[in-house]
């Protein structure tokens, strides 16, 4: 502003045109910093997401755990007191028939013998009926397996952090160029390649099906300052190729100052505060 008011008194400009412009570069800071502000708002939620789903799956892999734990417990116990009363009722009614069939009382060894064994063999075929019919009413329950947690991207922990000031004051040079729909479009893609790195894929983004990079101005601003690279890969999830958006590693950097959570340093809160000088 004390440039364009030096300008105005030394080259005569006129008046209106240069408060235009003013208000022009005073809207144009605005917008950057409403961007990085609504950036900065979403990655905090997208974590607070995370958060909620770790937590919600830990509650359910230990409550899966509990149940298949009592169940088991509950089988067993079942087995072990139908073995028991089995155990005692079946010799009890073996004696008791072959002494009706003898009423004489006496039992020579043979009969004795067959008596265990008819016993031994009563109880095998029982017990081995138990264990068909508990497969068959309790059937073992598969453990609940969590999913798989895949080491993060190193790009991970990059974008989880802000810059130190030397390199976070570089990057906004190059955030603060962007026009404010640049700006809003690579803090959306900066979140998603958080996301993807925080599951081991490189930092990137698929592009939005029925898309198209010559029709995209933003997507073509981002690619042509060398924030993002577009590369044709194969989709495993529609089994197709399809167009991956990777961050470069000026993307990445600058990533780092809309993508972090938490509150930003006061140095980045001072420089996103001040318009973009195109002298730097």
């Amino acid at each position: 502003m004390g440039t364009l008011s030096v300008v105005v008194s030394i080259q005569d400009v006129d008046v209106l045109s240069t408060i235009a412009l003013a208000l022009a570069v005073l809207a144009f800071a605005a917008q950057l910093i409403i961007s990085l502000a609504q950036g900065m708002s979403g990655a905090q939620q997208i974590a607070q997401v995370e958060r909620v789903n770790a937590d919600t799956q830990s509650a359910l892999a230990a409550l899966r755990a509990t149940s298949d734990a009592l169940l088991s417990t509950q089988k067993e116990h079942f087995g072990q007191v139908l073995r028991a009363a089995l155990a005692k009722a079946v010799p009890d009614a073996v004696e008791e028939t072959l002494s009706d069939e003898n009423s004489d009382g006496s039992n020579s060894p043979a009969d004795i013998r067959n008596i265990a064994q008819l016993q031994e063999s009563i109880l095998a075929r029982v017990d081995e009926a138990l264990s068909r019919e508990r497969a068959t009413l309790l059937p073992e329950r598969k453990g609940f397996t969590p999913p798989e947690i895949t080491v993060p991207h190193p790009a991970y922990d990059i974008l989880s952090n802000f810059p130190d000031e030397a390199a976070g004051r570089e990057s906004a040079t190059v955030f603060k160029r962007l026009s404010p729909w640049e700006a809003y479009k690579f803090s959306e893609l900066a979140r998603g390649a958080r996301l993807n790195a925080r599951t081991g894929i490189d930092p990137g983004v698929w592009l939005v099906e029925g898309s198209s990079l010559a029709n995209n101005s933003s997507m073509s601003g981002l690619i042509d300052k060398g924030l993002v690279r577009p590369e044709k890969r194969f989709d495993p999830t529609t089994r197709n190729p399809r167009i991956w958006i990777a961050l470069t590693d000026t993307g990445l950097a600058v990533g780092r100052l809309v993508v972090p959570t938490g509150v930003p340093p006061a140095w980045l809160r001072e420089v996103m505060s001040t318009p973009a000088d195109d002298g730097q």
